[in-house]
């Protein structure tokens, strides 16, 4: 009975500190202040951009992919999210879908079954050809996206049209510091 107690105790113990633990990207934990964690993304290689309405970026190479730029949200001073988008060499449908696809089943092999995954067009038939695909997503009449859930926060990847110019886009969220931002907001309610 006493060795039963002391395995209970020792997984109460691993979970609650896993429940603690921050999402990472790249390894390094998506806490402290955006200064701290731009500090130890340079030390990654990637290149300080600057601020973009409040949003630090950062330029530099992920998942094999050149120039990928990193746009670091926080929230009281805290880092709760990274994306990354993209660069997409060729506005060609076939090149853009096969780096979302590439990715995604990268994800799915590290981090199993997304718990969402979705293909739909808004249109009134799916296009047929890789010109209308990629009309469609420029229109942003398509919402093609997958999303991980991880007990230190979630992981989004998605097919992204902003201003015509299409992308992919990976977006690593943090649970803990997310949950706590949004506590504080509720002490303000």
């Amino acid at each position: 009975m006493k060795k039963l107690f002391t395995f209970l105790a020792a997984v109460m113990v691993a979970v609650s500190m896993m429940a603690e633990g921050h999402m990472k990207f790249k390894g390094v934990e998506i806490d402290g202040t955006p200064e701290e964690f731009v500090s130890k993304m340079k030390a990654k290689g990637f290149v300080y951009t600057g601020n973009q309405d409040g949003i630090e970026t950062m330029v530099g190479d992920f998942a094999t992919y050149k120039n990928c730029v990193l746009y670091l949200t926080s929230l009281e001073n805290k880092m709760v999210k990274v994306s990354v988008i993209f660069p997409d060499e060729a506005d060609t449908w076939s090149l853009l879908y096969n780096k979302y696809t590439t990715l995604k089943d990268l994800l799915t092999t590290k981090y199993g079954k997304p718990v969402i995954d979705k293909e739909e067009w808004q249109s009134y038939s799916r296009p047929r050809d890789d010109d209308s695909k990629l009309h469609e997503l420029k229109m942003n009449r398509a919402t093609i996206g997958a999303r991980y859930e991880l007990t230190e926060g979630s992981i989004e990847i998605s097919l992204l049209s902003v201003q015509m110019q299409c992308c992919v886009i990976l977006i690593y969220a943090d649970a803990a510091n997310q949950r706590s931002a949004i506590e504080k907001a509720m002490e303000d309610l």
